[in-house]
Parts: C-alpha cells; sequence; structure tokens
C-alpha cells in the first residue's frame, strides 16, 4: 500500500498547516472552526447578558453616596462588613452601597472580557476560506444537538 499524504490546510489568511501525516483533514479543520466560533459566538452572547443583567440591577440601586461616617468600611466583602459595623441599619446601607459598587465593577469587567471575545470571534470568523461552509457546519452541529 503506498502513503499518500493529505494535501495541505488551508487555515485562511494565508496560513497553511502542513498535513503531510495525516493528523488533520481540511473537514476535521473546517469542523474545529465552526465549533470555535459557535462556541465565540456563545462568549459573547454571554457577557453581553451578563452586562444587560448586570445594568438592569444597578438601575435599581441606592444612588446616594458612601456617607462620611461609612467610607473605612469601603471595599469590604460582605462578611467584613458583617463583622465590622454593629449597627443593623448602617450595616443595610453599607451591604446596598457595597453590592452596587460591586455591580459597576462586573459591568467594566463584563465589557473588557466581552471586547475580547469579539476580538477572538472576528479572528476565527476572518480565518474562515468559506465563511458559508462555516455557517452550514454550524447549522448542522446544532441541529444535531437538538435531535440527540
Amino acid at each position: 500500500m503506498e502513503y499518500s499524504p493529505l494535501p495541505d490546510i488551508d487555515m485562511g489568511n494565508g496560513n497553511t498547516f502542513d498535513a503531510a501525516n495525516g493528523g488533520v483533514s481540511q473537514d476535521e479543520h473546517d469542523k474545529n472552526l465552526a465549533m470555535a466560533i459557535e462556541m465565540r459566538e456563545q462568549e459573547v452572547y454571554q457577557y453581553q447578558t451578563n452586562i444587560n443583567n448586570y445594568s438592569a440591577m444597578l438601575a435599581s440601586c441606592i444612588s446616594d453616596p458612601w456617607p462620611q461616617r461609612l467610607l473605612p468600611y469601603r471595599g469590604m466583602g460582605r462578611d467584613q462588613l458583617a463583622q465590622s459595623i454593629s449597627d443593623d441599619d448602617d450595616l443595610d446601607l453599607a451591604s446596598q452601597l457595597a453590592f452596587r459598587d460591586e455591580l459597576k465593577f462586573r459591568i467594566r469587567s463584563e465589557k473588557m472580557e466581552c471586547s475580547k471575545a469579539k476580538m477572538m470571534l472576528a479572528t476565527a470568523v476572518a480565518s474562515a476560506v468559506d465563511i458559508n461552509r462555516i455557517r452550514g457546519i454550524i447549522a448542522e452541529i446544532k441541529a444535531a444537538r437538538t435531535v440527540a
């Protein structure tokens, strides 16, 4: 039996992968790329969902600034606040303010991560030699998932 190497894999953007050992076929590469694109789309979607939810919660939070008497407790975690503040009304207020601050931080953090995920998604999409073929593979993957 004569050995016949597989052709190089076209990875897009002028990049090829030497598949002489037969480790990856073009079809396998395209399926892997399709799965990577679908996962990145889900990741971007999840970040945006979190941003939307955190923003909606933030809109219903207290908007007052931290009162001077509670400033020493700013940045403390829930358990530290509970241990450090003896007055229940002050604890409640500090808890609301801390939660508001946490939401602001989470929104900023999610936006940063979403931007990175969008860049990775765009890079993956740009590397597709035939994006319509990749989109078709994504549709097949999703259809197979719903049947199972």
